[in-house]
Protein backbone atom coordinates (compact mmCIF):
# COMPACT_ATOMS: atom_id res chain seq x y z
CA UNK A 1 0.00 0.00 0.00
CA UNK A 2 1.40 3.38 -1.05
CA UNK A 3 1.08 6.23 1.43
CA UNK A 4 0.42 9.72 0.05
CA UNK A 5 1.05 12.61 2.42
CA UNK A 6 -1.03 15.78 2.48
CA UNK A 7 2.11 17.91 2.36
CA UNK A 8 2.89 16.43 -1.06
CA UNK A 9 -0.37 17.82 -2.49
CA UNK A 10 -0.92 21.06 -0.59
CA UNK A 11 -0.03 24.49 -1.91
CA UNK A 12 3.23 25.73 -0.36
CA UNK A 13 3.01 29.24 1.13
CA UNK A 14 -0.68 29.74 0.30
CA UNK A 15 -2.27 33.15 -0.07
CA UNK A 16 -4.40 33.87 3.01
CA UNK A 17 -6.73 36.56 4.28
CA UNK A 18 -7.31 37.97 7.78
CA UNK A 19 -10.69 37.57 9.49
CA UNK A 20 -11.16 41.35 9.70
CA UNK A 21 -10.92 41.84 5.92
CA UNK A 22 -14.00 42.75 3.93
CA UNK A 23 -15.92 40.00 2.16
CA UNK A 24 -15.45 41.75 -1.19
CA UNK A 25 -11.66 41.69 -0.64
CA UNK A 26 -11.78 37.92 -0.19
CA UNK A 27 -13.86 37.58 -3.34
CA UNK A 28 -11.44 39.77 -5.29
CA UNK A 29 -8.50 37.70 -4.11
CA UNK A 30 -10.19 34.45 -5.11
CA UNK A 31 -11.34 35.85 -8.46
CA UNK A 32 -8.04 37.48 -9.42
CA UNK A 33 -5.95 34.43 -8.52
CA UNK A 34 -8.38 31.80 -9.75
CA UNK A 35 -9.01 30.30 -6.30
CA UNK A 36 -12.26 28.76 -5.10
CA UNK A 37 -11.11 28.65 -1.46
CA UNK A 38 -9.07 30.95 0.73
CA UNK A 39 -7.64 30.17 4.18
CA UNK A 40 -8.51 32.69 6.89
CA UNK A 41 -5.52 33.23 9.19
CA UNK A 42 -5.36 35.12 12.49
CA UNK A 43 -2.06 35.51 14.35
CA UNK A 44 -0.45 32.75 12.27
CA UNK A 45 -3.23 30.22 12.92
CA UNK A 46 -5.84 29.03 10.46
CA UNK A 47 -9.24 29.95 11.85
CA UNK A 48 -11.28 28.94 8.82
CA UNK A 49 -11.50 28.49 5.10
CA UNK A 50 -13.79 30.65 3.01
CA UNK A 51 -15.24 29.48 -0.28
CA UNK A 52 -16.68 31.45 -3.18
CA UNK A 53 -19.90 29.49 -2.66
CA UNK A 54 -20.14 30.97 0.85
CA UNK A 55 -21.03 34.32 -0.70
CA UNK A 56 -24.47 35.27 -1.86
CA UNK A 57 -26.22 38.45 -2.80
CA UNK A 58 -24.56 41.79 -2.35
CA UNK A 59 -20.91 40.70 -2.44
CA UNK A 60 -21.36 38.65 -5.64
CA UNK A 61 -23.36 41.49 -7.22
CA UNK A 62 -20.62 43.99 -6.35
CA UNK A 63 -17.92 41.74 -7.80
CA UNK A 64 -19.97 41.23 -10.98
CA UNK A 65 -20.54 44.99 -11.30
CA UNK A 66 -16.84 45.74 -10.87
CA UNK A 67 -15.89 43.02 -13.35
CA UNK A 68 -18.33 44.48 -15.90
CA UNK A 69 -16.85 47.96 -15.42
CA UNK A 70 -13.31 46.63 -15.98
CA UNK A 71 -14.43 44.94 -19.17
CA UNK A 72 -15.95 48.20 -20.40
CA UNK A 73 -12.76 50.14 -19.59
CA UNK A 74 -10.42 47.70 -21.32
Amino acid sequence: MHTVLVKDWMTPNPITIAPDCRAIDALHEMHNRGFRHLPVVDCGRIVGVISRSDFRGMEIDQLDDEEHLWQCIR
